[in-house]
């Protein structure tokens, strides 16, 4: 299946200030598919013009809003809501190119390379040995 509509293709991305720690906080967000992500890019774009702090910040959100479907190792329950409350703008700006950039972890990765294939069945015939 495709990885932009499976439902359990995600990555995690934590910030850079949260790197060192042991039990990382970390966000979840889905891949999206090509349509998506152009249109992302362009709201992107239109975050680097916008004008205006709380402009660029909306921009910023309007675009986390787009692919963050959760949140892990946080104290807070995730609730797209509250993000305001819990990152400081530049984290948001962060948290904005990790989603349009779409980079996974190392781990998420390899959990995406290892997929197995949808067809089981058995991939060559037996030869007889001569």
């Amino acid at each position: 299946m495709p990885i932009a509509i499976n439902p359990d293709s995600t990555f995690k991305y934590v910030l850079f200030s949260d790197r060192g720690k042991e039990n990382k906080p970390a966000f979840i967000l889905r891949y999206l598919t090509s349509r998506q992500w152009r249109k992302i890019a362009k709201m992107s774009e239109d975050f680097e013009t916008s004008g205006g702090a709380e402009k660029v910040l909306d921009k910023a959100l309007d675009v986390i809003k787009s692919c963050l479907v959760g949140w892990e190792n946080m104290s807070i329950e995730f609730n797209f809501d509250k993000i305001e409350d819990i990152l400081v703008p530049v984290e948001i700006t962060e948290l904005m190119q990790a989603a349009i950039s779409q980079m996974p972890t190392v781990e998420d990765k390899k959990k995406l390379d290892s997929q197995s294939p949808s067809d089981t069945g058995s991939s060559a015939a037996n030869v007889p040995v001569k």
